[in-house]
């Protein structure tokens, strides 16, 4: 979570960050839809979404090695949907086994 002492340069670079992200999911958020409503796959979407989530996987790196990570996966999946397995999707999402996941966190805001 940014502080009010964070440097200007961090700060910004986080939210570029953030905003990579944001990007990618609502890109893919409508690509998803637009699938759902009986458009065409489209290869060259396909691609453009992998290389968004490949920049965010890099832009995120230096703060949330996890996430970055995740992301990388959301580009190697785009690259090539059909090449994924049932099993492999599932293998690739993050699992949650602790009941401690669910608290919530004190370094996130939470809007409620």
């Amino acid at each position: 979570m940014a502080t009010p002492w964070e440097p200007l340069a961090e700060r910004a670079e986080r939210d570029q960050a953030l905003v990579t992200i944001l990007t990618a999911a609502n890109e893919t958020r409508g690509y998803l839809r637009a699938t759902h409503a009986g458009k065409p796959r489209d290869v060259q979407r396909e691609h453009a979404l992998s290389n968004l989530w490949d920049i965010c996987g890099v832009t995120i790196r230096r703060f949330d090695n996890d996430l970055a990570r995740r992301c990388e996966l959301k580009g190697q999946f785009w690259r090539d949907p059909e090449e994924w397995t049932t099993k492999d999707i599932n293998a690739a999402r993050p699992r949650t086994t602790r009941k401690d996941d669910f608290k919530p966190r004190s370094d996130v805001i939470h809007l409620s």
